[in-house]
C-alpha cells in the first residue's frame, strides 16, 4: 500500500514525534549524508521543501506525510523515525497502515484500500452468505482472544464492510503471532466468502 504523492496531501502536517531527541538524530543520520537526488525524492513525495528537513533537525518536529514520504523512500519502519521503535527495520504495508490507524485516518486507509477489495471480490451482505453456527456438540473448545482482539461495533447487530476488513485483519495478525484457532477462524471466513 505505497501512498502516492497526492496521497499524502490529504495528511495534516501536525507534528507525531513520540520522542524529538530520537527523531532529530535519526533523521539526520539517515538524511544529511544522503544524495541531492534522493532528498528531493522525499520532498517531492511529501509536498515539503527542504527547510523542513532543517526543521527536524533542529527540533525534532515530524509529520505524518514526512515520516511516510521518509519511510517509503528510503524502506524503514516508520516507528523508527518517530522515536516508537528501536530498530530501523523495513517500511511495510502493515507499518503504513498501523501508523495512519493509529494517528485517526481510519477513512483515509479505507479509501486506499477499498479499490484493491472491490478488486478481489466484494465482501457479501451477511443477507448474501448466511454463516452456520455450530451447535454446542459440534463446536471445538476456542481459547479466549488476546486483549488487543476488536470487538464488535456496541449495539449494532450488523458489520460494515470496514468492521469485518478490521476483524480480517486482527485475525491475519493473530494468525502469523501464531495463536491457536486464528488459521482455522480464516479458512472458515475464506470458506464463506468465496463459496
Amino acid at each position: 500500500m505505497p501512498i502516492s504523492a497526492d496521497q499524502l496531501q490529504q495528511l495534516k502536517r501536525t507534528n507525531i514525534s513520540q520522542d524529538a531527541e530520537k527523531t532529530k538524530q535519526r533523521v539526520e543520520e539517515l538524511l544529511r549524508p544522503a544524495k541531492i537526488a534522493l532528498k528531493k525524492e522525499i520532498r517531492e513525495l511529501a509536498g515539503i521543501t527542504s527547510q523542513v528537513f532543517h526543521n527536524i533537525y533542529s527540533n525534532g518536529n515530524l509529520s505524518i506525510k514526512t515520516v511516510l514520504a521518509i519511510a517509503q523512500t528510503l524502506n524503514i519502519n516508520p516507528f523508527y523515525l518517530t522515536g516508537e521503535a528501536d530498530e530501523p527495520g523495513r517500511c511495510t504495508d502493515a507499518r503504513i497502515r498501523e501508523l495512519l490507524l493509529k494517528h485517526g485516518y481510519r477513512e483515509f486507509v479505507a479509501s486506499i484500500e477499498l479499490p484493491e477489495a472491490r478488486q478481489a471480490k466484494a465482501i457479501p451482505t451477511p443477507e448474501e452468505a448466511p454463516v452456520k453456527v455450530p451447535d454446542a456438540q459440534e463446536a471445538p473448545e476456542e481459547e479466549p482472544l488476546p486483549q488487543a482482539a476488536p470487538a464488535l461495533p456496541s449495539g449494532s447487530d450488523t458489520l460494515t464492510v470496514e468492521d469485518l476488513q478490521q476483524l480480517i485483519y486482527a485475525l491475519c495478525i493473530q494468525a502469523k503471532a501464531g495463536i491457536a484457532n486464528a488459521k482455522e477462524k480464516l479458512d472458515q471466513i475464506k470458506l464463506t466468502i468465496f463459496s
